[in-house]
């Protein structure tokens, strides 16, 4: 979980997610190599700083990201992209000290949605659209994450799906269909029983760090309420401590407590937990596509199954997380940073990154064909959902995107750490959460109105 998505300050991430969408289209107009600036950018020697993310969520991702630059370097033998991954623990950190200096990298990738626009209305982030023509900006499908007053700030280099997978013998042992996943949260609460009773310990987790207790927080929210609730939340129209929010933090007290997390969840982080999966000492686990696919493909079909997190309700909730990356006010380079940013949706890489990632990421770009997906157990989940979301065009959004990050520190990982502690009632959690969002509110009165302004939109 963002998002998965977000783990900041050593924070280890553990939101359940699923989410991914694209859609076939007309590649007439796609962006491409060949489409440089009217100026002469590539004339003389230059390096361009990349701070990249995506590994951490989309194991083997650097491959992609290498291949990327050094193509763009044959195209532009002047021009040397020095690319840096950024782990989940350091993205912001590195980035809060380069602010402070004013220097450092030329883009960079601040997560999407909220997390993003911070730095947007603090001068830290310029926009897209002073450097790359509208046109081209309409194809770029999770462009409504980064957009603030009518400019975009952010470019993808990939959109990823996070699911759930289990293992089917354990359904079996359980006297459960193992080709039946549950469909809803009361569907995983009884295969929840029927597991442990058999067992198996239900769910792998791992809450050392704080982000643990987020679980469910980016999805059950946007079934539980509308993410304009939410918006309206963090600007004091509504509030966190009602009764729809508060069921969140009850479900996921009552799932604790029921003992449905493996035992030393509470002494190891997300990724531990995803060990006690592999080990067999768990059912269930909640991941990133790009690992959750590479645990289907490495164990075969017949031993796994994968699904969508079960849903709270029949509401339909979007499921895309992109992964934006921007240029920075202090880079030197910015016309060049944006033919490079451009250069993520170019359509002669689309095969390359499907070849490398095998599948398990892809474009963000309503010119990507899926039909060029040949895996079978990956057209199936990416080409049939992608088409879902590009006919929304990335309107829909993780709870986490729309909350600022002093609210997400305080409200859910410190609370949610609470809680799953047996620190905090659920009430508790819920008081908690909103007076996050009262002090964010207090304390932050500029941010506030720019947050306004782009709440506007939606």
């Amino acid at each position: 979980m963002k998002r998965f998505k977000r783990i900041a300050f050593g924070l280890p991430l553990l939101i359940l997610a699923f989410m991914l969408f694209f859609n076939g289209g007309d590649e007439e107009g796609a962006g491409t190599a060949k489409d440089v600036a009217e100026k002469d950018i590539f004339a003389e020697p230059t390096e361009l700083i990349f701070w990249w993310y995506g590994e951490s969520e989309s194991p083997g991702q650097i491959k992609y990201v290498e291949r990327l630059c050094a193509d763009y370097n044959k195209m532009h033998p002047n021009i040397t992209v020095t690319q840096v991954n950024q782990g989940v623990d350091v993205l912001i950190p590195n980035f809060m000290a380069a602010y402070e200096a004013q220097s450092g990298p030329d883009i960079v990738c601040l997560w999407g949605g909220i997390y993003l626009l911070e730095w947007v209305w603090q001068g830290a982030i310029v926009p897209l659209n002073d450097y790359i023509d509208e046109e081209e900006l309409s194809h770029w499908n999770g462009s409504k994450f980064s957009e603030y007053d009518g400019k975009i700030y952010g470019s993808d280099l990939e959109v990823h799906a996070n699911f759930s997978i289990y293992w089917k013998d354990h359904f079996r042992d359980a006297g459960l269909d193992p080709n039946k996943p549950p469909l809803t949260w009361d569907d995983l609460v009884k295969y929840s029983a029927k597991l442990k009773a058999a067992g198996h310990a239900p769910y792998a987790s791992g809450f050392s760090g704080g982000w643990g207790g987020v679980i469910l927080a980016d999805f059950m929210w946007n079934y539980l309420v509308d993410y304009h609730d939410i918006i309206k939340a963090v600007i004091g129209e509504r509030h966190f401590d009602e009764p729809a929010f508060i069921e969140y933090w009850e479900k996921v007290d009552a799932y604790n407590k029921a003992g449905y997390f493996n035992k030393n969840a509470p002494s190891i982080d997300w990724t531990e937990g995803w060990n006690e999966w592999r080990a067999g000492k768990a059912t269930f686990l909640s991941l990133p596509g790009q690992a959750a696919l590479s645990f289907v493909d490495e164990l075969g079909t017949d031993k796994v199954g994968y699904f969508p997190y079960p849903a709270l309700s029949d509401k339909k909730v979007g499921w895309v997380w992109p992964m934006p990356h921007s240029i920075t006010s202090w880079s030197k380079h910015k016309e060049l940073a944006a033919d490079f940013l451009k250069y993520f949706h170019a359509k002669e890489n689309y095969s390359k990154m499907i070849d490398i990632m095998d599948a398990r990421i892809l474009p963000a770009d309503d010119r990507f064909d899926p039909g060029i997906i040949q895996e079978p157990e990956h057209k199936k989940w990416y080409a049939k959902m992608a088409m879902d979301w590009m006919k929304q065009k990335g309107h829909n959004f993780l709870a986490e995107s729309a909350l600022p990050w002093a609210i997400i520190e305080k409200g859910l990982v410190i609370g949610g750490q609470a809680l799953i502690l047996g620190e905090f009632t659920p009430r508790e959690a819920a008081d908690n959460m909103e007076q996050a969002a009262v002090e964010w509110r207090e304390q932050n009165p500029e941010l506030l109105e720019h947050y306004k302004i782009w709440a506007a939109n939606y």
